[in-house]
């Protein structure tokens, strides 16, 4: 985990910083390439037996190729952030939610992955 809090932190930093601009927005993509990546990486690494150093790449790979998928969990986090920050009392139930939502949503990624493997014989 300590290369993506890296990593977002020199992009928040550089988000703030940087006018509004194109940089600015490729700032704001990465970091969202950023998330998608986090949201990967914890169900992989739960669902998956892959050694620590495997996973930041395995998770990245998984996050760039799928892109719908990648897409519908960048959009649940930003609607689980859109309601804490409308009502900020949930906030006590919004960080187990994310958490519960993302892995469901990941070990169904995974499955039909590994089916659409197996139906092209790739094991």
């Amino acid at each position: 985990m300590l290369p993506l809090a890296g990593a977002a932190v020199l992009l928040l930093t550089n988000y703030q910083w940087l006018a509004a601009g194109p940089a600015r927005v490729t700032t704001l993509a990465a970091l969202a390439a950023l998330a998608v990546i986090a949201a990967y990486l914890l169900p992989m690494a739960v669902h998956y037996d892959l050694r620590t150093p495997a996973l930041l790449p395995k998770a990245s790979l998984f996050a760039l190729l799928r892109i719908p998928a990648s897409a519908l969990l960048l959009l649940t986090a930003i609607a689980i952030g859109y309601v804490v920050s409308a009502f900020p009392v949930l906030l006590l139930v919004a960080v187990g939610g994310w958490i519960q939502l993302d892995t469901w949503l990941c070990l169904r990624l995974f499955a039909e992955n590994e089916a659409l493997r197996n139906a092209k014989g790739l094991t």
